[in-house]
């Protein structure tokens, strides 16, 4: 599944030595606390857009492993030093055919939709009607992602424009 990444280096002014010192650890506390609060609003972000038979551009949840698979990949976020590196996606491989979709013609697998149907309660014998429905009418797709992706670019800002504000740092941020 594709994600988002989000990786820098924040470039400090110049100057001299022991004020240095005190802009790289204003700058190093600022990262921390924009990186732990973009965590948190992406994970509740990710709550709040997950739902059982969802409208298009939310997180479907059937098992809840898709959802959970979000928190794996948002908590790999992190800074140290005057880097940092934030994460958006979904670790989960049925992923991108739950935001995709699925075209009709190619036969899922069908071991993992009997994995699915006892997680959820249906019978495992059902799994082979279920694959061969996907065969023929595919998967309808939620579009979930790109919107998430938006919102982490929207978040991530925020976070560091509120981190550098309170912490009276003057910085430049590339996003890349």
């Amino acid at each position: 599944m594709e994600y988002l990444s989000l990786k820098s280096t924040i470039a400090v002014p110049q100057t001299p030595e022991v004020t240095l010192t005190k802009s790289k650890a204003r700058v190093k506390a600022a990262l921390r606390e924009a990186i732990a609060t973009f965590k948190q609003r992406m994970l509740a972000w990710v709550e709040e857009n997950s739902g059982r038979r969802p409208p298009v551009g939310k997180i479907p949840v059937a098992t809840g492993y898709l959802k959970e698979s979000a928190a794996e990949v948002i908590g790999q976020s992190y800074a140290r030093g005057l880097n940092f590196a934030a994460w958006f996606g979904f670790a989960a491989e049925h992923a991108k055919y739950a935001d995709e979709g699925r075209s009709p013609g190619s036969f899922p697998p069908v071991d993992e939709i009997e994995a699915w149907c006892i997680t959820v309660g249906i019978p495992s014998e059902a799994a082979w009607a279920i694959a061969m429905k996907i065969f023929s009418k595919g998967i309808r797709a939620q579009s979930f992602f790109n919107v998430g992706v938006e919102y982490a670019k929207i978040v991530l800002r925020e976070e560091f424009d509120r981190a550098f504000a309170k912490y009276a740092i003057v910085a430049k941020v590339s996003l890349s």
